[in-house]
């Protein structure tokens, strides 16, 4: 049926949402998992994990006997119509952003929803969520949060009023982002990192884990330690 509508005695109900996740390693398994956690208004299931899928065939996994892994773009093009939804079970920023901006260009017809995990707390009047964004377990923001299309925010990450994420950025576990930052365009924020407050950092540059950013950082330049400094370049 369109749209996986069925009705009830006492009114419409809507099934669970066909989903797969773009990815095979281990961040897509641990997003399989948050997509299991996804409640709808109703109090059911939100998605259906129909599989996983992968950009490359000559990199498919083999079976694990616990994952059904599907095939490649190919797959979407033969089975159209049986997918609702997909969401990007990659780490890396300008993977994320590309697989979102391919899905959308060659399948229009599938949606990449947001995906928040368990115990996630956001202002959704204040901060709505952008296409592709995954707020895993235990994320913490507060309000007038821009969250660009295709981010991922992991475990217990937090993130401060008025800050703006652009598309494609990841921010890994533990990681606090300041009020007032800006991170642009595919910025990656390593473990247990600090982005104080008013601080921007440019498209495409990398945050060391367990850094401590008090200035701005230039497009595409990695900064690591205490406080944040450029590595050498070699």
């Amino acid at each position: 049926m369109t749209n996986a509508v069925r009705d009830a005695v006492d009114g419409s109900t809507m099934a669970p949402r066909r989903i797969v996740v773009v990815g095979s390693g281990g961040y897509a398994r641990e997003l399989c998992f948050w997509i299991s956690t996804v409640t709808s208004p109703g109090g059911g299931p939100e998605f259906e994990l129909v599989g996983m899928i992968v950009t490359d065939a000559d990199r498919f996994p083999p079976p694990d006997g616990e994952t059904r892994f599907l095939g490649d773009y190919r797959w979407l093009e033969e089975h159209r119509g049986e997918v609702d939804a997909a969401a990007i079970g990659l780490g890396v920023p300008w993977a994320r952003r590309e697989i979102g901006d391919t899905i959308t260009r060659r399948f229009p017809e599938i949606d990449l929803p947001p995906i928040v995990g368990p115990h996630v707390a956001y202002d959704h009047r204040s901060s709505p969520l952008g296409r592709g964004v995954i707020l895993s377990g235990g994320v913490m923001a507060t309000v007038g949060i821009t969250f660009g299309d295709y981010l991922m925010i992991n475990i217990n990450a937090t993130v401060g009023h008025e800050a703006v994420l652009g598309r494609g950025v990841v921010i890994n576990p533990g990681a606090t982002i300041a009020g007032g930052v800006t991170l642009g365009d595919d910025v990656l924020v390593g473990s247990g990192a600090d982005v104080l407050g008013g601080v921007t950092v440019g498209r495409g540059a990398t945050v060391g884990a367990g850094a401590v950013v008090t200035s701005d950082v230039e497009p595409g330049v990695t900064v690591v330690g205490i406080p944040a400094r450029p590595l050498p370049s070699r």
